[in-house]
């Protein structure tokens, strides 16, 4: 599947995060992701808040090279402390595992069913509610490709330049925040039911989540 998104400002080079299974696909600059083996230099100041402060030493860049995105990790008075109640105790415990920011539907009643899992670059949360399969996928590892032009976002989710796009039924919005790549989908059990009538529903699910927890930036 095939997604793009970006950040202030236009989207750079083709960056293709790689999550579960699927490569998930997002345009963004190559600003956003650490070159290999490549020293990191002093701290300096920036304006674009998905990025830290610090930036990595430009290198030559490898086209489809795994890369390892510059996460900005949310402050832990951000943090959601009741929607991560809401969780399983399996899923808090892999909650705190998860490389990258985890977000999630503040609604417990939404949480109740949820399954969380990770990788050594990605986490994802899935769960099911009154008839709809909701599932976010977070990703911390890119490949650049610098032959692909540059594509602007079709929609603006979370403050963010983001493509929503809509394939077999099932609905999928996917923008660049805190220095990762999300993805969330949304899958109804009818095709009948209101919620995947329009991308509506999508956006305002993805508006409304909330920052849950992750390892943190000391672990990474």
């Amino acid at each position: 599947m095939l997604i793009r998104a970006g950040h202030r400002g236009g989207l750079g080079r083709l960056v293709v995060a790689v999550g579960l299974g699927a490569a998930m696909v997002v345009a963004a600059s190559c600003d956003r992701v650490e070159p290999p083996n490549e020293p990191r230099s002093a701290p300096v100041a920036e304006d674009d808040a998905d990025l830290t402060s610090r930036t990595p030493v430009r290198a030559k860049v490898v086209t489809g090279q795994p890369m390892k995105r510059i996460v900005a990790w949310p402050d832990d008075a951000e943090r959601d402390v009741v929607a991560r109640e809401a969780l399983s105790e399996a899923a808090r415990v892999a909650l705190d595992e998860a490389p990258v920011p985890m977000l999630a539907p503040p609604e417990p009643a939404r949480l109740a069913t949820a399954v969380i899992t990770t990788g050594p670059h990605w986490a994802a949360l899935s769960t099911n509610y009154d008839g709809l399969n909701l599932s976010l996928h977070v990703s911390g590892q890119a490949k650049v490709y610098e032959h692909i032009p540059r594509f602007d976002g079709t929609h603006t989710v979370r403050g963010h330049e983001a493509f929503v796009t809509q394939n077999e039924g099932i609905w999928s919005a996917a923008w660049i925040e805190n220095g990762a790549a999300y993805s969330l989908e949304l899958e109804c059990s009818s095709p009948d039911l209101p919620e995947c009538s329009g991308p509506e529903t999508i956006t305002e699910l993805a508006e409304s989540l909330s920052y849950v927890g992750g390892r943190g930036e000391v672990s990474q």
